[in-house]
């Protein structure tokens, strides 16, 4: 950005008061994130309505609330909205709700934040309406249109019409709805064999004189490094794409991306490539589902970002809720002795129950 008051710099500004911001000791701890998928949540106005009313009663500050479906799952295509949008079409169940709408005008009248949340390239309903910006893979020497194991459908972060495609949603969103910040996901390739779609494969071919597609990908290599750094390239310049166009919308409106762990290289999701177009970050420590132990949250995987995006990006730690009370105090009590975490945000794959919220909403990780 050139000008001083960049989106960037102003939104840093407002970062530091709703999200938390890097400062000296003692820390203020912000009150907690819930991170709602909304189809598991919120049906209707009414579930909306409880769902603030128990955050209230548990002192949660945000509410992270999913705008298009983020899975393939239960024969529901991803990629469907819960708003209402002028291109996307409509999740079965939400034709005339809009979800994100009911969030907004309840949390906003209890004093809750509520932030969108953008899924990007996992995206079954943009392949089928944009099949050449498919991603492709390799399946026994064949360049093919990639199923992951769930049945997951993505588009290329490299093609140009999948790009626009899903930053169409995020300006949409931003430019039509009171929210108080941005966060996307699924902005990665999904293995080391996936962009093999002619765009991603010539351009590649273009800049290394490698042909990908010739090339053995299931050991460390020089060419793969380079494959590697070719498509964290990509995914980072569409990061600094978003926050160049939310300059153009919302200047003061913070922007952050859900992440994975550093060990993940196979996606090719690098921080350190958009550090500087993010206010915040929030990289999914789901320690028991990778079988590392509770200590590996704050000994290796938030240092491991931190080291990624360095000071001027907030990091809330994105915590499960299906951990035990003793996982739980052994997490947070680690994250209490970081000194520039101020906030996590809680995930639930299914729903958020009254009882769940009572019991994470308050656990803040360093009071």
């Amino acid at each position: 950005m050139n000008n001083a008051l960049s989106r960037r710099s102003i939104a840093a500004i407002v970062a530091s008061l709703a999200l938390g911001c890097p400062s000296p000791a003692p820390r203020v701890c912000e009150p907690t994130t819930l991170i709602v998928r909304t189809h598991e949540v919120v049906r209707s106005a009414e579930d909306a309505r409880r769902l603030v009313r128990d955050a209230r009663a548990a002192h949660v500050g945000t509410l992270s609330i999913l705008v298009k479906r983020d899975e393939d799952e239960d024969g529901q295509p991803s990629g469907r909205a819960f708003y209402a949008s002028s291109f996307v079409p409509r999740a079965e169940g939400y034709e005339s709700f809009d979800a994100l709408d009911a969030v907004i005008d309840a949390a906003h009248a209890e004093g809750i934040r509520v932030l969108a949340w953008v899924p990007q390239f996992h995206d079954a309903t943009a392949a089928e309406r944009l099949p050449q910006a498919s991603m492709q893979t390799l399946v026994d020497g064949a360049i093919v249109d990639y199923v992951g194991q769930n049945q997951e459908r993505f588009v290329s972060p490299s093609h140009p019409e999948a790009r626009a495609y899903e930053m169409r949603i995020v300006e949409e969103v931003a430019r039509a709805y009171p929210v108080d910040g941005i966060v996307i996901d699924w902005v990665r390739f999904d293995g080391w064999a996936t962009g093999m779609e002619p765009t991603t494969r010539e351009a590649f071919l273009a800049e290394s004189g490698i042909d990908i597609a010739r090339m053995e990908l299931s050991s460390d290599s020089e060419a793969r490094r380079q494959w590697g750094a070719f498509r964290a390239e990509q995914v980072g310049s569409y990061v600094r794409d978003v926050n160049a166009m939310l300059e153009g919308v919302n200047p003061s409106l913070p922007f952050g991306a859900y992440v994975l762990p550093a060990e993940f290289d196979d996606v090719s999701q690098d921080a350190s490539r958009f550090a500087s177009a993010i206010d915040f970050v929030s990289p999914m420590l789901y320690f028991d589902d990778w079988r590392f132990p509770p200590s590996w949250v704050y000994e290796e995987g938030v240092p491991a970002i931190r080291a990624r995006v360095g000071e001027g990006v907030e990091i809330i730690p994105a915590l499960d809720e299906d951990w035990s009370d003793e996982e739980n105090r052994v997490v947070l009590e680690g994250l209490g002795t970081t000194p520039y975490v101020r906030a996590v945000t809680w995930f639930a794959y299914g729903d958020w129950p009254t009882e769940l919220v009572a019991r994470l909403g308050p656990l803040r990780g360093c009071e």
